[in-house]
């Protein structure tokens, strides 16, 4: 049985899954893909959604979209360089179009200078999304404590495709950090990742336009990774 044919067998119905299944398959297809979902804060991100005739078809299709994510990741038409990297850390995106005018546009964590990124390697989150036609009218979809250092916490701050110009990580230490987000070169999303001290209690991260407009500010709390 071929990726495609779990994709047959997972095809989405009208019966809408409860948040906790949802969940559920976001946690194995997570797995699969050799990482386990931390803490976040979604904002508001409809395309994360699934429908699925019962929980154990949408978990056999999870399994698929990770072969087809991963191929995004680690195949060609994964881009050339990381779009964020630290001492120990390097934050891979890859795209990838569906061929409808939307994306598949997944990203993953990494140790430094890998040259073989496979599934056994990863490292904190993971996640993938489809990028929708429109532009939507918000900033930010997730902030995301990705994984842990030796005395830091790698936040990762999913936007969307509205022009952002500059983002701004805030923390209750004092800590204040100017980022300019990552933006994808075909589906126009972009992310941000930045270390914060892993004392931090309380964070807020605000999105600015090139007029330094503020579009958008969210706050989390305690941003602990799981791992």
């Amino acid at each position: 049985m071929n990726e495609l044919d779990l994709l047959r067998r997972g095809r989405p119905a009208d019966t809408l899954l409860s948040d906790q299944a949802i969940s559920a398959a976001r946690r194995e297809l997570a797995r699969t893909m050799g990482s386990s979902v931390g803490p976040s804060v979604v904002v508001d991100a409809p395309w994360h959604r699934s429908r699925s005739l019962q929980a154990t078809a949408l978990l056999g299709c999870a399994f698929a979209i990770a072969a087809a994510s991963w191929a995004v990741l680690s195949g060609g038409r994964n881009l050339d360089d990381p779009a964020f990297t630290g001492d120990t850390w390097q934050l891979i995106v890859g795209e990838g179009s569906n061929g409808d005018g939307t994306f598949k546009v997944c990203r993953s964590f990494f140790p430094p200078d890998s040259r073989e990124i496979g599934l056994d390697s990863a490292m904190g989150d993971s996640g993938c999304e489809v990028s929708p036609i429109g532009t939507p009218n918000q900033a930010i979809t997730a902030i995301i404590p990705a994984l842990a250092t030796r005395s830091e916490i790698v936040l990762f701050v999913d936007l969307t495709k509205l022009p952002v110009a500059e983002v701004v990580i805030e923390t209750d230490t004092g800590e204040a950090q100017s980022i300019t987000p990552f933006v994808m070169p075909q589906s126009r999303e972009q992310v941000a990742a930045a270390e914060i001290p892993d004392t931090s209690r309380t964070v807020s991260v605000a999105a600015y336009d090139e007029q330094g407009n503020l579009l958008q500010t969210e706050t989390i709390e305690d941003p602990q990774p799981t791992q």
